[in-house]
């Protein structure tokens, strides 16, 4: 039996189990998580707070990032059959400048088709109580 494949331009596709990420950071250092995305077409990653009831709220710069693509062999399941392919490890790296920084960010991968959007949880590593006794 012969199969034709068709590759369709669609919006990106994240690879693997990332309901929520949770990424640890420690304040004024440099840090950084990755992605494994599929897409047809060229990706651009944008990382901002959620405001849903503050639209018109201006973003606090208590962060930077920048993001890097490499391209990487990335396995789709299609259907009953899993198929690899060609795809990209997707490296945001990060900075927290003030504690404001840590909390949780959404994650934009976008590509000319569409977008798709990811939970990060960004938490202080290393954090303690000190409690009186």
């Amino acid at each position: 039996m012969f199969y034709h494949a068709f590759v369709f331009t669609a919006p990106p596709v994240l690879i693997g189990d990332i309901s929520t990420l949770k990424v640890a950071a420690q304040l004024g250092q440099e840090s950084s998580f990755s992605l494994i995305v599929y897409s047809t077409s060229p990706v651009s990653v944008e990382m901002h707070r959620p405001h849903p009831d503050m639209t018109n709220a201006p973003e606090t710069k208590a962060i930077t990032y920048s993001s890097s693509n490499t391209t990487t062999q990335v396995k789709l399941s299609v259907f009953d059959k899993t198929v690899e392919t060609e795809g990209l490890l997707v490296l945001i790296q990060f900075t927290v400048i003030t504690t404001e920084g840590f909390g949780e960010y959404e994650l934009l991968v976008n590509n000319s088709i569409g977008s798709v959007n990811q939970t990060v949880h960004i938490v202080a590593e290393g954090v303690y109580c000190v409690c009186c006794i």
